[in-house]
């Protein structure tokens, strides 16, 4: 192998200091608007160069200059892609760039392909690339490319827009992209001295949950600033409150002042107000709001769901699989920043990871030891159905079919008996639930709530006219109000997009080592099991009107990540497998290497990318109520606050108590005239204000 001379000990430490030196400057000159929350790209961009300086500081101090260098080149090339990408709805480079800036981030794009493929013939011997090429072959490897390159640009807004010429453009330079960023990830490998070999058990399962958890505060602190940025976590939060005030539900308001309250998937009906969700997730976010940290509750189940994954998938594969399946999933930008909102979907899968450790534990002991845990696993899945339905019934039935494959004592009648009867337990109660408010043990809040104030049978599953939105959801849609085979195949391809770039946020694709594994690999009866999920999960979904990846990822496929990532674990141990094959003895330990580079990417390039650009004041929902200061206002009683509104009317909202007592304030919008007569009578003994978003100024009746 090619190799240029290593740099002198004084030239690495003057290039350490150098950029260290830089990195402080940045810092130091960014530290007041950082402290504050990052709110400009360019001004995020800086801070992740001088990110990358640091990290290319500390590699040059440990006589590791250039693989510093190329990692400096991932990151800051990684960067420079991120802004002239667009990053909301449906991320596209924007092409041709629209000012000078944009054109230096090309520019540097171009940088890092030359230098990248500079590197790479330095150091890989023509003879050994040709050996790495003739043991990948070629056709496999075509398919390998064309696969990471077919989803980096999703297709529905393209559709929509009749715009199939600059998919394609965009298709294109997607690609290329890719392309750059396997050539520079591949010299940082060849550019490494040596590997590592990752720590394993339990404490490396601590750490990765560490990571996890400071990511997510982190994020969540800053970013989404603990309130709700769609209007399905306003609603959570209104039922968890009302759950956590002794009740299913809080006394409708006179039909005069509703209209001020009004809020989409918060329901009067019958006498009664309440959110349409199911009650799973609301039961366990009302002991955060008992608690006063109900933004607290999803970080800790992601935490937890670490640890679970780690025992899940050393008991299914070895412990190998397990530490780097810890690895990605711990790192992942989609978990996250699920993980820092206040939607159910970490809840639910903590309980499908609870419920799998829980049969995996189970089948190592005798029968009589394996009723309890197994019926404490089917407690988790009937739960799930009463958290998200369609999740807690396919995966219920998908893991019931796991006891009879996995055979033994999990076959066993008694234990299938167990596990049932733990499904029906808790997930029964959904069926009591709907029939207290909708009269009906089989309609639920949501389809009883949608009946009424949509076209009958609008939201459901199912192909033809007349399903989705009347007045259709605009660029969230192919064709309004109407859905079809062809639109359920576009929303797959559309979330296998999403997937690509918010499951990891790599710049050789997401689910690059997954495509290793399906097109290099050996597929065994797990991984079958894995893709089965994938695939029942996908295709139920394609029947649904609404592709919902615009906000954090594909979230109606969110269940899936846990088989997403014991393939992509898997996948990098193929990849490592088929290197050593062709002589190159110590791939696999660098591959770890470049792994915890590419996951240091996703921890900070692409998930504070994600914070600055989508998640913070997605859709105008903000805090700053959280800030307002209310005048002085006579008696004891806090104000009403009749609110003209800036932002989302549920930025104010959340911080009502759906039980209005009277030492908290109750914000209503500002309707004017009679409407203002109405909830001002609702509200007998309160003071009167009315405050102006725009203005963020106060007046007096």
């Amino acid at each position: 192998m090619n190799s240029s001379p290593a740099p002198s000990r004084r030239l690495r430490f003057v290039l350490a200091a150098f950029a260290g030196l830089a990195a402080v400057l940045i810092l130091a000159g960014s530290a007041q608007g950082a402290l504050s929350g990052v709110r400009d790209l360019a001004h995020w961009w800086v801070l992740m160069v001088a990110l990358s300086l640091a990290v290319f500081s500390f590699f040059a101090l440990r006589d590791l200059t250039l693989p510093g260098l190329m990692l400096l080149v991932l990151f800051v090339g990684g960067a420079s892609q991120l802004y002239v990408t667009q990053p909301l709805w449906y991320p596209a480079l924007r092409l041709p760039p629209r000012s000078a800036i944009e054109m230096a981030m090309y520019a540097i794009i171009a940088g890092q392909a030359v230098l990248s493929a500079f590197v790479l013939v330095r150091h890989s011997g023509s003879t050994k690339i040709s050996q790495v090429i003739g043991a990948l072959e070629p056709k496999r490897t075509a398919a390998f490319l064309l696969l990471s390159g077919a989803f980096t640009v999703p297709i529905l807004n393209h559709l929509r827009l009749n715009e199939i010429d600059v998919y394609f453009l965009q298709l294109a330079a997607g690609l290329i992209l890719v392309l750059i960023n396997l050539v520079t990830v591949i010299a940082l490998a060849a550019t490494l001295p040596r590997g590592v070999k990752l720590p394993t058990g339990w404490q490396w399962a601590g750490c990765m949950a560490a990571v996890f958890l400071s990511a997510t505060l982190v994020l969540e602190w800053f970013s989404f600033e603990r309130v709700p940025h769609v209007q399905d976590e306003l609603a959570y939060m209104f039922q968890a409150q009302t759950y956590a005030g002794g009740a299913l539900h809080v006394p409708a308001l006179p039909e005069g002042p509703r209209a001020a309250f009004e809020h989409y998937l918060l329901d009067h009906h019958n006498g009664r107000w309440i959110s349409v969700f199911t009650p799973g997730w609301p039961a366990i976010l009302a002991l955060g709001v008992l608690l006063g940290v109900p933004w607290l509750v999803n970080p800790i189940l992601g935490t937890a769901s670490i640890f679970l994954a780690q025992g899940v998938v050393q008991r299914l594969t070895n412990a190998r699989t397990a530490n780097i399946s810890t690895l990605i999933l711990a790192t992942s930008p989609w978990f996250i920043a699920m993980s820092a909102s206040l939607m159910a979907h970490t809840f639910a899968l903590f309980l499908l990871l609870l419920a799998w450790f829980l049969i995996l534990r189970a089948e190592e002991g005798e029968l009589k030891r394996a009723v309890l845990p197994v019926f404490a696993a089917g407690l988790a899945l009937g739960w799930l159905f009463l958290t998200r339905n369609l999740d807690g019934l396919l995966l219920g039935i998908l893991t019931g079919l796991f006891l009879l494959w996995r055979g033994g004592i999990l076959r066993h009648p008694l234990t299938v008996f167990s596990y049932s009867a733990g499904c029906i337990a808790t997930g029964s109660l959904i069926f009591f639930y709907n029939y207290y408010f909708t009269g009906d043990p089989l309609l639920t809040t949501l389809s009883d709530y949608y009946h009424r104030v949509w076209i009958d049978g609008s939201n459901a599953f199912g192909f033809g006219q007349n399903i989705g939105a009347p007045e259709g959801w605009g660029h969230m849609e192919l064709r309004p109000h109407e859905h079809s085979l062809f639109e359920g195949v576009i929303n797959t391809l559309t979330n296998i997009s999403a997937l690509h770039t918010d499951f990891m946020g790599w710049g050789i694709g997401s689910l690059v080592f997954v495509w290793v594994l399906l097109i290099y690999g050996r597929i065994d009866a797990t991984d079958r099991m894995m893709l089965a999920i994938i695939i029942v999960i996908a295709g139920a979904h394609a029947l649904y009107w609404f592709v919902a990846s615009f906000y954090v990822g594909p979230r109606y496929w969110f269940m899936i990540i846990a088989p997403l990532v014991l393939l992509s674990a898997k996948g990098v141990l193929e990849t490592g497998t088929r290197l050593e094959a062709v002589g190159l003895t110590s791939a696999p330990d660098k591959l770890n290497a470049v792994l915890l580079i590419l996951c240091l990417f996703s921890v900070t390039v692409f998930l504070s990318y994600r914070g600055v650009t989508r998640y913070h004041d997605h859709r105008t929902y903000d805090d700053h109520y959280r800030s307002v200061v209310l005048p002085e206002t006579e008696g004891t009683a806090q104000p009403l606050v009749l609110v003209t509104l800036r932002s989302q009317l549920a930025s104010a909202l959340f911080f009502n108590d759906p039980w209005f007592p009277l030492d908290k304030p109750a914000y209503a919008k500002d309707l004017g005239g009679n409407a203002n007569e109405a909830v001002i009578k609702a509200f007998p003994g309160r003071p009167v204000l009315y405050y102006d978003e725009r203005e963020e100024t106060f007046r007096r009746k």
